[in-house]
């Protein structure tokens, strides 16, 4: 994840990292997280066949939906962090059944749940070439009549270092 006012400090220590990612043939996937600015600075000002790019549907639905991540992006596209949630603005009705905190915009719920074009994403994506890694980022943590498999909290414990 990378925040922040992009600068030359910043660059210089990813094209260290880069260059480590050369050596061992790893790329490095940087996630778009609602900072579009630091996002799109970072693809313009480094320029390396290893410096690919992680898209997060849930975050660019609650963050920066005007932003075509995978349009402008989609040739660096290497892995997907595949996730719902309702939006930059939630309206009372989609709530409903809902524990959410209005700053909890990025619910990683079921896509039962949210309202992403789900149709419109998956068209997106066959329009990109690249093999692509998947993951279903989901906690279904929001409502009280439905939560994730044991298995999965044990799986995002051990991910994000924390139990729900």
């Amino acid at each position: 994840h990378l925040r922040g006012e992009p600068n030359e400090v910043g660059f210089n220590r990813l094209r260290r990292v880069l260059k480590l990612c050369e050596r061992v043939n790893i790329p490095l996937a940087i996630e778009n997280i609602g900072d579009s600015n630091c996002f799109a600075k970072t693809f313009q000002n480094i320029k390396s066949d290893y410096l690919k790019f992680c898209y997060d549907s849930g975050h660019n639905h609650a963050f920066d939906p005007q932003v075509d991540y995978l349009g402008k992006y989609g040739k660096k596209l290497i892995t997907l962090h595949l996730h719902d949630n309702l939006g930059p603005n939630p309206t009372q009705k989609q709530l409903k059944g809902f524990t959410f905190k209005k700053q909890s915009l990025d619910m990683h719920t079921l896509n039962k749940y949210g309202s992403i074009d789900w149709e419109g994403l998956a068209k997106k994506l066959a329009q990109i070439d690249n093999p692509l890694s998947l993951d279903y980022e989901v906690m279904m943590v929001y409502r009280k009549d439905e939560r994730t498999s044991r298995s999965n909290r044990i799986a995002f414990r051990m991910w994000y270092g924390f139990s729900l």
